[in-house]
């Protein structure tokens, strides 16, 4: 029987498609924002890399250090209602309107708060710095715009991600042009701040804009009390875990700028901005495929347990592959990106690649936790990765520098990561996760 031809195959495709309505629909989400998460990694690189060789080690680290300070208290701004929100719409599509304004008027305040705790915290470790003091009020007014990203959680719940990637592309494209401009005419580094919220501000309107155009409105938008507590009752162990993940994915930049000083801060951002970057692989999936393991748990146990250890096996093969280039051309691609003023950055980027594989998992099973309402789990394991990071920090700075922070950034991520092996009820999804290292199951054996 002779080999079928490419348009029959993609009719077979397609007629499948067609009969798995859902799973069309995930992978259509999947795809844009794949497209959306490319296309940010390709330009903020090279805008970021480009900023990076304008500013100089320096000045790039009072940079650097301003956003790492201001994220410590960003996640009081989310509030952890990220995943909260996106379930209780799907669980409760009726009053949908009356959940995104309580969660709007939630995050503006936490957003109000958490920006003002960052510049009371900047005038406290830094009192003689005006520069960095002005940076972070520049930066932390995004903190308040951020309560806008209730219209992207919006689109999340009913997988039409496309609508708001095209909004936040827009905006992201348009200031990226800006940076480059501000670049080639020499501008401040408070200008790049600005231009950075300035982002989140307009990004967010374009949200608002699109949810309006897409057919809804604001007519029963009304913030309640009870929907408040509905919403922040199961996100309270979020917000918490969410403040010890921040602690131990920044605490490290400020720890280095008092240590060590503003230009190693410089150097140790140019190399895990890189691996960062890769972070978007996790964020795209779990954004996707969320509501419908959501809804899956609800029905079908088993079912539910098979594509969690398939994500599982997803996330460390994909963070396998991602890791293994950034670690071992680590000095190529400093040398090629940054220049020689940043060589240091090589053996930082060689170490801290790899929390990659540690971090997919953990955001992985985080969406375990959550469709099994055992966020408080979150709270616990990440607060033990914090503890241990500070604690290594602490130890590892002194004696090796910036490359010493990195190990602890790469040991406090397993470790916060597969804590949840201690407790009973959470120890099947660390068997799953300890399984999905098997290299052996990246090539299809179980």
């Amino acid at each position: 029987m002779g080999a079928s031809s490419p348009e029959s195959w993609l009719e077979r495709a397609r007629a499948r498609l067609r009969a798995r309505p859902l799973f069309s629909k995930i992978l259509s989400n999947i795809a844009w924002l794949s497209a959306d998460r490319v296309l940010r990694l390709a330009i903020g690189l090279l805008v970021g890399v480009w900023l990076a060789r304008y500013l100089g080690p320096e000045t790039f680290g009072q940079y650097s250090f301003a956003f790492a300070l201001v994220a410590l208290f960003g996640v009081f701004s989310k509030l952890g209602l990220d995943g909260i929100l996106v379930r209780e719409v799907v669980r409760s599509p009726d009053t949908q309107q009356a959940l995104l304004a309580s969660a709007f008027v939630l995050r503006l305040a936490g957003g109000a708060a958490a920006a003002a705790a960052a510049v009371l915290c900047v005038s406290l470790v830094r009192p003689a710095d005006a520069t960095v003091q002005l940076l972070v009020v520049v930066v932390s007014a995004g903190l308040v715009f951020q309560a806008l990203d209730v219209f992207d959680l919006w689109f999340q719940s009913q997988l039409r991600n496309r609508y708001a990637v095209l909004a936040k592309t827009s905006v992201f494209l348009l200031m990226a042009a800006v940076k480059v401009g501000l670049i080639l005419h020499g501008a401040d580094v408070r200008a790049f701040a600005a231009v950075a919220v300035l982002e989140i501000l307009f990004g967010g309107i374009a949200l608002a804009a699109t949810y309006r155009l897409s057919g809804q409105t604001f007519e029963r938008w009304r913030a309640a009390p009870g929907t408040m507590k509905r919403l922040l009752g199961p996100a309270l162990p979020l917000i918490l875990a969410g403040a010890a993940v921040s602690i131990y994915m920044k605490i490290d930049q400020v720890m280095i700028a008092r240590m060590l000083g503003d230009r190693a801060v410089g150097l140790y951002s140019a190399a895990t901005r890189l691996t960062e970057a890769t972070y978007f692989v996790p964020g795209t999936l779990i954004a996707s495929v969320l509501p419908a393991i959501v809804a899956i748990r609800a029905s079908n146990e088993p079912l539910f347990r098979d594509r969690m250890q398939r994500l599982f096996d997803l996330m460390a093969a994909g963070a396998v592959a991602l890791a293994l280039p950034l670690s071992l051309f680590s000095v190529f691609i400093v040398r090629l990106l940054y220049g020689e003023p940043y060589s240091a950055s090589a053996a930082v980027l060689a170490i801290h690649a790899w929390a990659s594989v540690f971090v997919f998992l953990g955001i992985a099973s985080s969406t375990y936790l959550l469709a099994e309402n055992l966020t408080l789990i979150s709270f616990y394991r990440t607060a033990l990765g914090a503890i241990v990071n500070i604690g290594l920090n602490l130890v590892l700075i002194p004696r090796y520098g910036i490359q010493g922070a990195a190990w602890a950034t790469l040991i406090s991520a397993l470790v916060a990561t597969y804590a949840v092996l201690l407790d009973a009820r959470t120890r099947f999804a660390g068997l799953m996760m300890l399984r999905a290292l098997n290299p052996a199951r990246a090539f299809g054996a179980r």
